[in-house]
């Protein structure tokens, strides 16, 4: 699953604020990235290692947003065993970075435009 952990030394707990349910969030959850848009909002990016796919989950509300995966195209394999992700959004990139850990021999990173991701969440 996925959990939040507070850490503050008077009040330290965890929380499970989502449980993987064999179906769309398929354990092994191994890469979380955040997407920070300030004011609290933004996105939270979870590696689903079991399913080959991502999910995107809303920062304040923790709903599942989306799920998407890095499918293979003519330039590129597709993406298999993500241990880890990251998200760059600035003024000059955005981008979704995933390692793929099954790649033809040889891992390596994948690049997708953030926006080509961003555009499928309603």
């Amino acid at each position: 699953g996925l959990w939040i952990i507070d850490l503050s030394p008077k009040n330290s707990k965890r929380k499970k604020i989502y449980e993987t349910d064999k179906k769309q969030i398929i354990a092994d959850l191994e890469g979380v990235a955040l997407l920070d848009l300030g004011g609290g909002k933004g996105y939270l990016f979870v590696s689903v290692q079991g399913a080959n796919t991502y999910a995107i989950f809303d920062r304040q509300t923790l709903k599942l947003l989306a799920i998407f995966n890095i499918s293979e195209s003519e330039h590129i394999g597709k993406v298999e065993d993500t241990d880890g992700i990251e998200v760059i959004n600035n003024n000059r990139f955005s981008y979704f970075i995933a390692q793929d850990g099954f790649n033809r021999g040889h891992q390596n990173y994948k690049l997708v435009p953030l926006q080509d991701i961003l555009s499928k969440i309603k």
